[in-house]
């Protein structure tokens, strides 16, 4: 698209490039001047105007903005109608949102035509969630750049997806230090139970035993034989090492320590791990607050279906400073 100023009689097709007021309307930027429009502008006493003047290889904004929301629409996802060259995507369900960065900064290189804004890579998400914007500026892009937008694009991973959460029967330990009683324990449940209640799962069962770990051990074992497919412990203790009470807890019952600590804060202390396939998270202190913290990070992931490795969670640095819960015991900057 060629922009300039042109006399109205030569502006028939072309593309008005800023709004106008009339004597007795708007003519609104973006319409394609007819007869009529020239007419009324004529009446108006306006000779000359900015206009775009429409060149063979231009795909206009709502065609071009619609056909670059169908490329990246991936799984659970939905689109709506294009308008002002701007196509909007929505989440299907509750989930987690998967942004294949690399691919859409790859598309937004392209030309300063093609625009792509996204929620955060991992966020949380609702039903209905808008959850990316296309927009072509100014009115018009180029088919060679939609040309391209389609070779990035190569296969579904490369697109933006969506992971439903799905409903797990999760399974609680809560375990306690001898002659210590845990004040806050009621506290701890209730915040728990709205956290999964949120996320559309569901606690099974809880077992309350002592800091040990054969204890752990054992009701981990009893969890699994009630067909918990997700386990979290609540450690009377923070776990300090891969040789403390949950981990080894964890390897008596048979499963394994799959990571150790994460670059989130509040969250460094999670541990995960597994016992065949029912996943278990060595629950960090901070998760006791309602606030978002690194486990809520590996929460979101599993009970959406995703696995999560040692690179997953080293990956979480960047962004990983999250909001300061000013109940913990030792603050992070020390005063």
């Amino acid at each position: 698209m060629i922009f300039k100023r042109t006399n109205i009689v030569n502006s028939l097709g072309c593309v008005l490039a800023h709004s106008i007021n009339l004597r007795n309307s708007i003519l609104k930027k973006g319409v394609i001047l007819t007869k009529k429009d020239i007419a009324n502008l004529k009446n108006s006493k306006i000779n000359e105007i900015l206009v775009g003047i429409i060149e063979n290889d231009d795909v206009p904004e709502n065609i071009a903005a619609n056909k670059i929301a169908s490329i990246i629409n991936g799984k659970n996802m939905y689109k709506k109608q294009p308008f002002t060259g701007r196509s909007n995507l929505y989440s299907k369900y509750d989930g987690i949102l998967e942004i294949p960065e690399r691919k859409i900064n790859q598309i937004n290189y392209i030309n300063e035509s093609i625009t792509i804004a996204t929620l955060p890579n991992w966020s949380l998400v609702k039903s209905k969630q808008m959850i990316a914007t296309i927009k072509v500026i100014p009115f018009v892009t180029k088919e060679k750049y939609l040309n391209k937008v389609e070779k990035i694009i190569t296969s579904e991973n490369d697109k933006i997806n969506l992971h439903k959460l799905h409903k797990n029967n999760v399974g609680i330990i809560y375990t306690q230090l001898i002659n210590y009683k845990n004040k806050s324990l009621e506290k701890t449940k209730k915040v728990l139970n709205s956290r999964l209640t949120y996320l559309g799962s569901v606690i099974k069962k809880e077992i309350l035993t002592d800091h040990n770990e054969k204890s752990i051990a054992k009701s981990i074992n009893e969890l699994i034989r009630d067909n918990c497919n997700l386990i979290l412990i609540y450690g009377a203790s923070a776990i300090i090492d891969r040789m403390d009470v949950v981990p080894m807890g964890i390897k008596i019952s048979g499963g394994k320590v799959d990571h150790f600590g994460m670059p989130v804060d509040p969250g460094n202390l999670i541990l995960i791990g597994r016992n065949n396939k029912t996943k278990i998270i060595g629950v960090p202190s901070c998760a006791k607050s309602p606030k978002l913290n690194g486990f809520d990070w590996v929460l979101w992931r599993i009970l959406s279906g995703l696995d999560i490795n040692s690179k997953d969670i080293q990956k979480l640095g960047v962004g990983g400073l999250l909001k300061e819960i000013y109940s913990r015991p030792q603050p992070r900057d020390g005063d």
